[in-house]
């Protein structure tokens, strides 16, 4: 989202002069961050400040998002997974979400990550081991990425790095080549992020 935009609904708090910088200083944020334009929401309201004045003076912006990356690559399977499961699976399947998601007016994260807990009972017994697997690793993704910051040690980290590594592999053999989405949009940028990214990223918060 462009910073000139953000700024508009903090008009109230945001003085008219600090505003009429944030044009200019978009141009320079674009070329600053190469493409990248999500800038730290301290900078918002005083954007002509420096950003050691907010003690920002290292800020990084991640590969990653975890937590915005997972639920879009749950999304993901939820579409494509069908198209690679025995009809009787498939049926289970289809009906288990229309039942437990699309009764929502707006599918959140929440809502997938809970659907996605109750898929391996769901389907217990009626896919493969390779599907099992596929659909376990990423129950056990979404537990890693929203893992509370004490609770992360090495160990965690280690776990994350083979789990991503385990789930990249198995989407790879089970869902492709993709039936329902292309082979960008069920490997691309969320796909790419978790099995490349979010562990080495995590690596880096965990110190």
């Amino acid at each position: 989202m462009r910073l000139d935009t953000r700024c508009v609904p903090c008009s109230a708090s945001c003085s008219r002069a600090s505003r009429s910088l944030c044009k200019d200083l978009d141009a320079r944020l674009q070329e600053a961050l190469q493409g990248t334009q999500r800038v730290s929401s301290l900078m918002l309201h005083n954007p002509e400040h420096k950003l050691g004045d907010h003690n920002l003076g290292q800020y990084e912006i991640f590969a990653s998002e975890g937590l915005h990356d997972i639920k879009d690559h749950i999304k993901n399977v939820f579409v494509e997974l069908p198209h690679h499961l025995p009809p009787a699976a498939k049926s289970t399947f289809t009906a288990f979400v229309e039942q437990d998601l699309n009764q929502h007016a707006m599918i959140r994260g929440s809502d997938y990550r809970r659907a996605l807990l109750k898929l391996p009972a769901i389907l217990k017994g009626k896919v493969s081991q390779a599907i099992d697997d596929l659909i376990t690793t990423l129950v056990e993704l979404a537990l890693l990425l929203y893992i509370p910051d004490e609770q992360r040690s090495p160990r965690t980290v280690l776990r994350l790095y083979n789990v991503s590594f385990k789930h990249g592999m198995l989407c790879l053999d089970i869902l492709f080549p993709p039936k329902e989405l292309s082979v960008g949009v069920t490997y691309g940028l969320y796909y790419h992020k978790i099995f490349v990214h979010a562990a080495e990223d995590t690596r880096i918060v965990c110190g």
